[in-house]
């Protein structure tokens, strides 16, 4: 199975002093997972996200990016 999703978050944040260097700031994130049925109720799969924070200083904008590797292993019970 594959996954597609996006995701924003506007991070308006209007009083600088509260949160220094944050200042109207933007996340978007990108996850991508699969994952691969290995038994009868049993799954294996991970999922990747790439994202960025963008933030907005007087005179300035800087960015950080990031990439994570979220693995995973499912177990499903019977159902009785």
């Amino acid at each position: 199975m594959f996954g597609v999703s996006g995701r924003i978050w506007p991070a308006g944040l209007p009083n600088s002093s509260q949160v220094p260097g944050l200042y109207n700031s933007t996340l978007w994130a990108l996850p991508l997972s699969a994952s691969q049925r290995i038994a009868v109720r049993q799954y294996f799969g991970a999922e990747v996200e790439h994202s960025r924070i963008v933030s907005f200083l007087k005179g300035t904008d800087s960015g950080v990016q990031s990439d994570n590797i979220f693995p995973f292993y499912t177990i499903y019970s019977q159902k009785l």
